[in-house]
């Protein structure tokens, strides 16, 4: 994988929604980050490392309490709930990030697992307790949008293809 083509992608991913003036993305080993940030002060973070159990539920403990009250944490490479002991400080075996699933299931019951689809895996997200419908309700809401804004377009590029106007 080449990443310096993953990065462009990432840039231009950010820049195409909006979000590249307010993103600060840190490339490295996030045990050197985790001290730049106050307790609280993060909207939102996402976690891309290593997926061993005894490294993410690192991630885990020294990023979650930087986050706002409603602030969002995730990750990818989400691939179920269920995990084996035994393959938990491994990388990826049997199609299956048994560190990542082990470190989700047994994280704080104080905040929900949400999972949404990508790809050939899921991202998972992680909010306060309560918080977690708030999410997927602005999601439903900004999908509802989309369709509506997508078929506004359809219907004035048929109106279009046929000479006539929207009035």
């Amino acid at each position: 994988i080449d990443n310096n083509n993953i990065r462009d992608m990432l840039n231009n991913n950010l820049h195409r929604f909006g979000i590249d003036d307010v993103t600060t993305v840190l490339d490295g080993n996030s045990d050197d980050f985790v001290s730049m940030f106050d307790d609280g002060s993060v909207d939102f973070i996402f976690i891309d490392g290593d997926h061993r159990y005894s490294q993410f539920s690192k991630d885990l403990r020294n990023w979650v309490p930087k986050l706002k009250a409603d602030g969002t944490i995730c990750g990818h490479d989400f691939n179920g709930t269920e995990y084996k002991e035994e393959f938990s400080e491994k990388d990826f075996v049997d199609e299956q990030h048994h560190g990542i699933a082990k470190g989700l299931m047994t994280f704080s019951d104080d905040y929900e697992l949400g999972c949404f689809a990508h790809m050939n895996s899921s991202i998972w997200v992680l909010k306060k307790k309560g918080r977690l419908g708030d999410l997927i309700l602005a999601q439903e809401q900004q999908r509802k949008e989309e369709t509506n804004d997508q078929r506004t377009e359809e219907a004035e590029g048929i109106l279009e293809s046929i000479g006539a106007s929207r009035t």
